[in-house]
């Protein structure tokens, strides 16, 4: 490593002698050339989804969507910071990487098909959210493949029509899965008992974090881990809030992270 002026070859072994990896030194400067082995560090970028209102859920312990964001294709998202805050004592926020597995026409009674995710990926839960106003009686029944690749397997919810004073549009609700299943990969069918008003999404969801704001103002924080959650190109990130009470007050929530080359 004595030459000045310009870049040497080193080489380390095994102690049988075989080659591990050849490096190249900086000659100029007497030292390892860490690139050479390594490779220039991959360009990173902060990236922040942030929501701010005042609002509160339809319902008591309903989870209301609030925000999302799409990771760019050739990307992935790897958050390490979530802030957030409500007016009052009883909310709860959620992140979480959200995928539409599918949605029903229910005037046509049509199923679209959405995403699937590859073995041994699953979604956590379902989560029906209505995109139109539901005015009649229905029992939607959903059939899946679980998280063990099973197929066939179903899962049932009953809507009330609310009649025409009162829109559903943004009611989620929380699916059951069938006995024994803890995640769907994908969902092959929707079906209804009825034909009228009441077109939703079935949405995939893991949560990423989930935490409680305990006392009205105050800002929470926390910290996971840098790349102990990775979202993949193409997926969605979703934050959403929920609360026991369904007075309006002042919510705030943010999910930052680090925007990664795939």
């Amino acid at each position: 490593m004595g030459d000045l002026y310009g870049s040497q070859d080193v080489t380390i072994r095994n102690d049988d002698g075989t080659k591990i990896v050849t490096i190249t030194t900086d000659g100029a400067k007497e030292r390892l050339d860490v690139n050479a082995v390594l490779g220039a560090p991959s360009a990173v970028q902060n990236a922040q989804v942030i929501w701010t209102g005042n609002n509160a859920p339809y319902k008591a312990n309903m989870w209301l969507p609030v925000a999302t964001y799409t990771v760019p294709t050739g990307y992935y998202f790897s958050p390490y910071l979530m802030q957030y805050s409500a007016g009052n004592s009883s909310s709860l926020v959620r992140s979480s990487e959200e995928a539409v597995f599918g949605s029903l026409n229910t005037n046509t009674n049509v199923f679209t098909n959405g995403v699937a995710y590859t073995s041994p990926k699953f979604a956590a839960y379902l989560e029906l959210r209505m995109t139109q106003t539901c005015n009649t009686n229905m029992t939607i029944t959903i059939t899946y493949t679980n998280q063990s690749g099973a197929t066939g397997r179903t899962a049932t919810i009953a809507l009330i029509g609310s009649g025409p004073t009162q829109s559903m549009i943004y009611y989620t609700y929380l699916i059951t899965l069938q006995s024994g299943d803890t995640g769907v990969r994908d969902i092959t069918n929707i079906s209804t008992s009825a034909t009228g008003n009441g077109n939703f999404t079935i949405h995939g969801i893991i949560d990423i974090l989930r935490d409680s704001a305990d006392a009205a103002g105050v800002i929470y924080t926390d910290y996971p881990p840098l790349n102990s959650y990775i979202v993949p190109a193409n997926a969605v990130v979703g934050l959403s809030v929920t609360s026991a009470s369904t007075a309006v007050v002042d919510r705030y929530l943010a999910l930052t992270g680090q925007i990664g080359v795939v």
